[in-house]
């Protein structure tokens, strides 16, 4: 997933040309991140393991 990075705060994965994070409203972004998940769902049972906000790619690690 080239030319993307993560949100510090809340892991979503936008474009770089992004510059506020459309889930939680930072401007604090990670260029390196490790693995990303796919929420296509938001009542999925994995939202009770994770604190997904909404349906998107999220990053696993931010490095």
């Amino acid at each position: 997933m080239r030319g993307r990075k993560a949100c510090r705060n809340c892991k979503y994965i936008v474009e770089t040309k992004v510059n506020e994070c459309p889930v939680c409203g930072s401007r604090d972004f990670a260029s390196r991140w490790v693995g990303f998940i796919i929420v296509m769902d938001e009542s999925t049972k994995l939202k009770d393991l994770l604190p997904l906000e909404k349906e998107g790619i999220y990053a696993i690690k931010i490095m």
